[in-house]
């Protein structure tokens, strides 16, 4: 949108409708716009090289942004580009660099490898992100599900699991029966097989690990595993089998 545009376009509107319509237009009226505030961006050219690994030259560079509409000044490597008005969405001199390598061509970037490591990589996961994935594979390799249940439930399903402390209630819960920070997983996994059978699909297993709370301070949040299996679902599978 070119905010500079406004009172040219309501020329040409107006311009349109008296070529097929007549009638006596009034004057044009602008208000609330106090007229285009122009931008400078301070440009080192060399910005360009060392964000896309090319060298281009100082003459095609200013010659792109010239074409483009901006105006580049100055003699030194660093110049100043004044921002056209119809490109608000150019704010620094890393917007400068893609504009001149969208038109330059990104296809000019040569590909290069990685270098290789003499050592071995340091391990990326923590502990508790390893023994979460091991927890979640075994439960999914013994036919459950992983399931994602809220972390508020009703407060009484959380006095039944040990919870309900006046410390793990909600200030301003998102819903009445989403008012206490879980202090089990099994509340959210029963309620969710439940949802399951009640639409029919009564045989079901599944599986969180997640965080549970028994208190508001730090050491007091635990990352647990629990599972629930409901109906006819088996380590081998769901369904009765002919022998009943």
């Amino acid at each position: 949108v070119d905010p500079e545009f406004m009172a040219p376009g309501v020329e040409l509107a107006t311009r349109l409708v008296l070529d097929f319509c007549g009638g006596t237009p009034t004057e044009t009226e602008v208000v609330g716009y106090a007229g285009h505030v122009e931008k400078i961006v301070s440009f080192p050219l060399s910005e360009v090289k060392r964000l896309t690994g090319i060298e281009v030259p100082r003459d095609e560079s200013l010659g792109i942004l010239t074409r483009l509409g901006f105006k580049p000044e100055g003699a030194s490597d660093v110049v100043d580009v004044a921002v056209p008005s119809w490109r608000p969405d150019v704010d620094g001199k890393a917007d400068l660099v893609e504009e001149v390598m969208r038109i330059y061509g990104v296809d000019n970037i040569a590909p290069q490898p990685l270098g290789a490591h003499d050592a071995v990589n340091a391990k990326i996961l923590t502990v508790l992100q390893i023994r979460t994935r091991a927890a979640k594979r075994a439960l999914a390799v013994r036919g459950m599900m992983e399931a994602v249940t809220w972390s508020f439930i009703p407060a009484k399903h959380a006095e039944l699991f040990g919870g309900g402390q006046t410390t793990l209630k909600l200030a301003n819960p998102i819903a009445a029966d989403m008012s206490d920070m879980r202090p089990s997983l099994l509340p959210g996994l029963i309620a969710a097989a439940q949802r399951n059978a009640d639409k029919g699909v009564g045989d079901v297993a599944l599986f969180e690990v997640s965080g549970i709370y028994e208190g508001d301070a730090a050491d007091q949040q635990r990352r647990v595993a629990a599972g629930v299996r409901r109906g006819t679902a088996k380590l081998d599978g769901s369904g009765r089998n002919w022998a009943g």
